[in-house]
Parts: structure tokens; sequence; C-alpha cells
């Protein structure tokens, strides 16, 4: 008893209540709204997008970005879309500013600054940013409120950590702090995006034989990285495109929590040499492919 009563004694907020099912069963829930339709980046939702290093996952980012701040489709695909145009901040801890001017001015070369200027905002290579640490949490914080974004692109999340991405109490601890800061900014519907790597692909012919590159189980670290978002985005990378530049193809799968699962995406990375990325085809599986499964090539609601 007296441990209950000092417990109780070390708060000063209002006491947590409960809500019983039959209320609940008996009134109309509004739908959460997304971002991105349909229910692909709902509002105060987290996305991680996977892959190998190397294959363009920060130009998927950046086409990404775009759409959201201008209410462009992603990646010029029809079954995507958009409802709103969103305040978006991108914090990039791999190119800099140079590099980041050098992919963004293509990317966005085809529209008016005053299309995109009030709703893309940056932060580059802020070595306080350690979403782990006191110090680098509250960064974080200054960051949003001053920005007031509506979705926050971290990438990649892997050089914000000072412990190991393996550990699957210090990444719970990661998730609970973007939510807490999720919750701070509510007003804002705050969104959050991470880009997030996988292991090494199998080398042998026999290692890869029934491998899935697209499987949520090739993340790299700890299995929270997969458990904790409300939606996974994998990606690929596949052939080179001719051109005489450099373009290439991505593979993706969209694994969505809250909406339908959309086929696998074939995309083009770079095709018109602005580094944007674009739907080409799509793949619909008839059958989960964690493990395996028979794909096939047919229309869907998302064509």
């Amino acid at each position: 008893m007296s441990g209950r009563l000092v417990l109780g004694a070390q708060t000063s907020r209002e006491p947590k209540r409960v809500s019983y099912l039959a209320d609940l069963l008996d009134r109309e829930v509004e739908k959460v709204s997304s971002w991105i339709e349909p229910g692909i980046l709902p509002k105060s939702g987290i996305m991680v997008l996977a892959g190998e290093a190397k294959i363009g996952k920060s130009l998927i980012l950046g086409s990404l970005a775009r759409s959201l701040a201008t209410g462009e489709a992603p990646f010029m695909m029809d079954g995507l879309h958009t409802p709103t145009r969103a305040k978006v901040l991108l914090v990039d801890q791999e190119v800099g500013e140079y590099g980041l001017q050098k992919r963004c001015r293509p990317m966005l070369q085809d529209l008016a600054p005053t299309d995109y200027a009030s709703n893309l905002m940056y932060v580059t290579k802020d070595p306080e940013l350690m979403l782990d640490q006191a110090a680098g949490i509250r960064t974080l914080w200054e960051y949003v409120e001053s920005a007031q974004p509506n979705v926050l692109i971290l990438d990649p999340v892997g050089k914000m950590l000072s412990e190991s991405e393996n550990d699957a109490i210090e990444v719970a601890k990661v998730f609970h702090t973007l939510e807490r800061l999720q919750k701070d900014f509510r007003h804002l519907g705050l969104s959050i995006i991470l880009s997030h790597h996988f292991m090494k692909p199998p080398r042998t012919a026999r290692d890869r034989e029934g491998f899935d590159p697209l499987d949520p189980y090739n993340m790299r670290g700890s299995g929270k990285w997969k458990d904790a978002p409300d939606t996974l985005v994998m990606v690929s990378r596949g052939d080179k495109l001719p051109c005489p530049h450099q373009a290439w193809k991505i593979d993706m799968r969209i694994l969505p929590r809250h909406a339908e699962e959309p086929p696998d995406l074939h995309l083009n990375v770079n095709e018109f040499k602005d580094f944007r990325v674009r739907i080409a085809s799509q793949t619909k599986r008839t059958a989960p492919r964690l493990g395996g499964g028979a794909i096939q090539t047919t229309p869907s609601i998302f064509q």
C-alpha cells in the first residue's frame, strides 16, 4: 500500500483513465489521414526506408520530399497521392551542403522556387544530432521547433546513433524518443521517415537460392527496425538503364500497417539526368514473399 502511495505522489499530472470498449464501438471514429495516401505515410506515423548502401535511398527520399512539398504524386505514380502539401525538414548526415546542392538542383530545376521555397528545409552534418543522447535529442527538438515541419526525414539513422543498432533495448529507446517528439508536435501531424541499411547480400549461388532482396528480414541490426514502424519500404538495385549517363533501376516493396499492401514497384533512377525517381512498372504478388512466394505481373488497383 505504501509503495503505491509513494508512486502516486511522484507526479502532479492528472491520473490516467481507462476507456470502455463498448463506448468505442458505439461511436464514429475518424480515420487517420496520411501525408501519402492510401495509408503509406500516416500522419504522426513512422516509416523506415531500407536497402543496401549506395543504391539511391537518398534520391528516393529527395523525390518523396519534392512530392510532399509540392503536392505531386510520389514517383509520378497514379496509385499514390499527396492530399495536401506538407512542410518537410530533411536532416542529412552524409553528403553535406555541396552534395545536397548537387543533388537537389537538377531534381527541382523544372519548378519555380516559389513552388517549394517555404516547404523544403534542411539540416546537414550536425555532429550533435545523436538520437540516443540527451543533448542530441534536445538538438533535434530545437530544429523541429524552429522549422515546424509536417514530415521529418532522418538520413541515415545509423549516423545518429552512438549505441549499437543491434541492441533491441537501445533501438526501442530511439523509437520511444521519436514518438515523444511526435507527441510534442502532434498539432503538426508530424511523420518521420528514417533511412536504414540492409545486411550484405549472399555471395554464393547456393546462398542466393531462394533469396528475396526485398525481404524486411534483410534489415541490419535489431528486429525493432522492422517491427516498430507504421510502414516499411524496402529497396533493391536492379540493372543499369540504357542511358549515356549513370542511371539505373530500383525495385521497391511497401509494407504499410494501416492500408492495403501495394504491388512491388519497379522504378527508374536518374533516367533523364535529374536525379529523380519515377515509376516504370509494377508487379502484383499472389502470395507473401517473406521467405519466398509466387509473383505475377498483372494490373492492380494502384495502376
